[in-house]
């Protein structure tokens, strides 16, 4: 097999005897030449070529011997080996025992530099093709896990919706209280819950958890907790209280796993009497400060029993607090407080009364801000570890100062 052109060719004087093909190699030495159809045959086949004339010399049983008088001339370098031309065959067949012989020559300097540009030009394109056909390969293969991911994605950005549609709202709930809280998820969705809402008899009722791990499978525990929490009455009474904790204790050890678990405060403030009766199962204790000639007193409720899910048949008790107007209510998870510096220390409970003695004056919403602004600076660039969740409530006026407030004002007019 032969390529031929109609202008002249420069043609190597030695055939490459290959097993029964007989080609020679043709450089084409000008662009009118190139453009020819046959041309285009050679610019497509030449590289393949080069690649099985390599492939064949590597299969070669015996080793190379160079031929000092060819490769002594500036023209050519040549390769040779053994042969032996099998009778009657057209061309060379290898044989075990037998010298063969195929020779490989190049002549640089009879190349024209058109020719050259294009064998560059082919080298690139045909690599160039390789990896395209390697890159839709691998997005063939890999195209239905990518898809399926960005199903998931969309999925968890609407539960990360469906969970902040849980928080609390931010309008005032009652005349009584005046309360901020914020949760922020270590992933797409977290195990801590929080909520403020009015219930009965003007009373406000605050609930914050926190759901043993992280991601989706905390984020659906909390959520059952949560229907839990506002499908039963507990806020009538004492009696009512415990009894709901227990009961939620018992939904928890029967329908998750035994390593699965949740810490839970949550309470009432009763106006009429100026208390708030609270069970702590578990929970980091929440703190009730209140600001006495300049000095900050603080009181951790800390009564309950221990964290729900792990210990069927557990007893709570109901603690309870007196609470004056102007109080201030700090509830928060693990992750507020144990949130870590760059160098592996905790924030603590320290940090967090700093910030609220220099802002004992502000509201509630502002309160909360500025911890989380010195949250975020003291722990600069660390990802966060934990859920972060915080509620602030001020406790603005009992039942019956706000009666007073309410004769005084009436009087006056």
């Amino acid at each position: 097999m032969a390529w031929a052109c109609h202008s002249p060719l420069q043609v190597l004087p030695r055939l490459i005897p290959f097993p029964q093909i007989s080609c020679p190699v043709v450089f084409l030495p000008n662009d009118k030449c190139l453009n020819s159809k046959r041309a285009r045959w050679v610019r497509f086949w030449y590289p393949f070529a080069l690649f099985a004339r390599s492939l064949w010399a590597l299969l070669l049983q015996e080793r190379q011997d160079e031929d000092s008088s060819d490769s002594a001339t500036p023209q050519a370098l040549c390769l040779r080996h053994r042969a032996n031309r099998v009778p009657g065959g057209r061309g060379l067949r290898p044989s075990l025992g037998l010298n063969w012989n195929v020779e490989i020559a190049i002549i640089p300097e009879s190349v024209s530099g058109s020719f050259a540009s294009l064998r560059r030009n082919l080298i690139v394109g045909v690599s160039a093709s390789f990896a395209l056909m390697g890159a839709l390969v691998l997005l063939a293969v890999r195209f239905p896990y990518y898809l399926r991911s960005q199903q998931i994605e969309r999925e968890l950005n609407l539960a990360r919706r469906v969970q902040a549609d849980l928080l609390p709202s931010a309008e005032s709930i009652s005349p009584y209280v005046d309360f901020s809280a914020e949760c922020i998820s270590a992933w797409q969705v977290g195990g801590d819950f929080c909520d403020v809402f009015h219930v009965p008899e003007d009373r406000s009722a605050l609930v914050l958890g926190d759901v043993s791990g992280k991601g989706i499978s905390a984020a659906l525990l909390m959520a059952l907790i949560h229907g839990a929490i506002h499908s039963v009455s507990w806020t009538r009474s004492t009696q009512d209280h415990v009894t709901a904790s227990r009961q939620l204790n018992t939904l928890l050890c029967q329908k998750t796993a035994s390593e699965r678990f949740t810490s839970l405060f949550w309470g009432y403030f009763d106006p009429q009497r100026s208390t708030i009766q609270y069970i702590n199962a578990g929970h980091l204790p929440p703190l009730l400060l209140r600001k006495t000639q300049n000095e900050l007193e603080i009181h951790k409720l800390e009564t309950g029993g221990p964290v729900m899910g792990l210990l069927p048949g557990a007893n709570f008790q109901q603690g309870e607090e007196f609470v004056a107007p102007g109080d201030l209510l700090v509830a928060f998870s693990d992750g507020v407080v144990e949130a870590t510096d760059p160098a592996g220390e905790e924030f603590g409970d320290k940090r967090l009364l700093a910030v609220i003695q220099d802002l004992w004056d502000a509201s509630a919403s502002d309160i909360r801000n500025a911890i989380h602004v010195r949250l975020k600076a003291f722990t600069g660039d660390e990802p966060v570890g934990d859920d972060q969740t915080l509620i602030v409530v001020r406790f603005k006026h009992s039942s019956k100062t706000l009666t007073d407030t309410r004769s005084s004002t009436a009087t006056v007019g």
